[in-house]
């Protein structure tokens, strides 16, 4: 399974993700948020789909679509 890992509570266009663990290829994926929060998903060619999560401080983020640039792990944009 894919570990990635955000610089931010939350995700956002320009914002950089890291490979913690696992090889970057289509499948179930495990985000890490710099709160010590997390998410699952799904990575699909270029799209990231996160699941809903609530923040550490209790902000709650819905499930979203992100364009992601798998050459520089670059959130490109928000899709949904």
């Amino acid at each position: 399974m894919l570990e990635l890992s955000a610089p931010s509570s939350h995700l956002y266009p320009g914002a950089l993700c890291r490979v913690e663990e696992g090889a970057l290829a289509d499948g179930p994926v495990v985000m890490l948020f710099a709160d010590g929060s997390r998410t699952g998903g799904r990575l699909a060619g270029s799209q990231l789909q996160l699941m809903a999560y609530e923040t550490r401080a209790g902000t709650a983020i819905p499930a979203r679509l992100w364009q992601i640039d798998t050459q520089t792990m670059r959130i490109a944009a928000r899709l949904r």
